[in-house]
């Protein structure tokens, strides 16, 4: 008996059990910013950025980007760097990502490349390197490194997204402090401060760094972009040196009212069809799914999930399949296309490796989601709880079971789309249509 046969039978569920699903839609309006590279110029004009640090003509300015999958990231990066150029200064791009990219220079550059951040779109250089300069010690003993390109910079200016952190919770978020002290420096220096995080905790670790940071390196600034529900651009904030430390921690309570989350509280079963690291920092975002397995640290309080069925990784994930020990059962695709090395010098680093650990994985969508269903306790599977969403990233819309039909039509931004269809498979057993496609069969 074939391997996805014996699997299929262990279950115990026949395709006519399986629960009928049907397409929901969020009810929101978009926030989105229609004339980014306006926005852009008039966040940096209000900066005077060229009479800091009394910069000459020609003076070079580095801008830290880094390896996410931001909405408009291209158009906001080209923008920043007209907007200098325009002043008379040089900008160039470097990647600010600590170790992905598999702790390369040149596979940092490529991860900026996908991001559409080359030398040809953005009319200025990228300089890649892996290479570090230790700056001195935080009063803890952390050593603070530095990009080496970033450090001979007469400038430094950073770009990020404000968003909730995925390892903790606090003050400060991944944001423009984040890619300062954990991106700039590199995998030595993201190391560093994850090591030390077990003692003092990420988010002290990272504002020990970024004391010393701004003390010691030429910061200007940085642009802070913040994301609404649907992944679009909101806000477009420039922030001088000074008020990163004092304004980043009132732009990330704005960024968590918008981020986008399940609208269930307990679920028995969440299929998520893509992970990746320019989705979120785990793959999965850990606010999302409501599990983050960090030693020594608490698990959310909500939503309680009995299991996560991972179907693929992203295309631009480059194989990185961090988070993928944060599933209960995978696709076989995932496991093959996951590049060992990315993901466990990722995962090493950031001192994780249980999210790199391999769960169960299967050679069909319809063996997994049988034995996810039938692990989930005394529950009928046709009446179990089942949300079918692309990506922890995108929730506009996704697909529910029968099961949550009433709670969704009782939630007050919800739109039921379309009628109850079964879960179909292809020939291979795979499922058809997406829930973040907009179709069903």
């Amino acid at each position: 008996m074939a391997a996805e046969e014996l699997f299929d039978r262990l279950s115990g569920i026949a395709d006519r059990d399986l629960p009928k699903m049907a397409l929901v839609r969020w009810q929101r309006p978009s926030l989105a910013i229609e004339d980014i590279e306006g926005r852009v110029r008039s966040a940096l004009g209000g900066l005077d950025l060229a009479s800091r640090l009394k910069l000459k003509p020609g003076a070079e300015v580095a801008l830290a980007c880094g390896s996410r999958g931001i909405s408009n990231i291209a158009r906001i990066v080209r923008a920043a760097v007209q907007h200098l150029q325009g002043l008379g200064l040089r900008p160039f791009i470097f990647p600010a990502m600590g170790s992905h990219g598999g702790a390369t220079g040149e596979g940092q550059a490529q991860t900026l490349a996908r991001l559409g951040l080359t030398e040809a779109e953005m009319g200025c250089p990228v300089r890649s390197t892996m290479e570090v300069i230790e700056l001195g010690r935080t009063p803890s003993g952390i050593p603070v490194l530095v990009d080496r390109y970033a450090a001979a910079a007469d400038g430094i200016f950073l770009i990020n997204r404000i968003k909730p952190h995925t390892a903790f919770s606090g003050r400060i978020g991944s944001g423009l402090l984040k890619i300062m002290t954990v991106g700039m420096g590199k995998q030595p220096g993201a190391k560093a401060i994850h090591r030390f995080a077990f003692r003092l905790g990420l988010e002290r670790a990272i504002l020990e760094v970024a004391e010393v940071m701004l003390k010691k390196l030429p910061i200007l600034g940085g642009l802070a972009i913040i994301e609404g529900f649907y992944h679009e651009t909101a806000r477009l904030e420039a922030l001088r040196p000074e008020e990163l430390l004092t304004r980043e921690p009132e732009l990330l309570a704005q960024a968590r009212e918008l981020m986008p989350r399940l609208p269930f509280t307990e679920l028995d079963l969440l299929i998520v069809d893509e992970a990746g690291k320019e989705l979120s920092g785990t793959g999965m975002d850990t606010q999302v799914i409501g599990r983050q397995y960090i030693l020594g640290e608490p698990e959310p309080a909500s939503p309680k999930i009995k299991r996560i069925y991972l179907r693929s990784l992203s295309p631009d994930s480059a194989g990185n399949a961090l988070g993928i020990g944060l599933a209960d059962f995978v696709h076989r695709r995932v496991v093959e296309g996951m590049d060992r090395e990315k993901t466990y010098i990722n995962a090493l680093t950031g001192t994780g490796p249980e999210k790199a650990r391999l769960p169960p994985y299967f050679g069909s969508d319809r063996t997994a989601i049988k034995l996810a269903l039938a692990t989930i306790g005394p529950v009928e599977p046709r009446e179990a709880r089942v949300l079918w969403i692309k990506n922890t990233l995108e929730l506009g819309e996704f697909a529910i079971s029968e099961a949550l039909i009433a709670e969704a039509k009782a939630h007050g931004e919800l739109e039921v789309a379309s009628r109850l269809w079964p879960l179909a498979f292809d020939g291979k057993g795979d499922l058809i249509g997406l829930a973040g496609g907009g179709r069903s069969p």
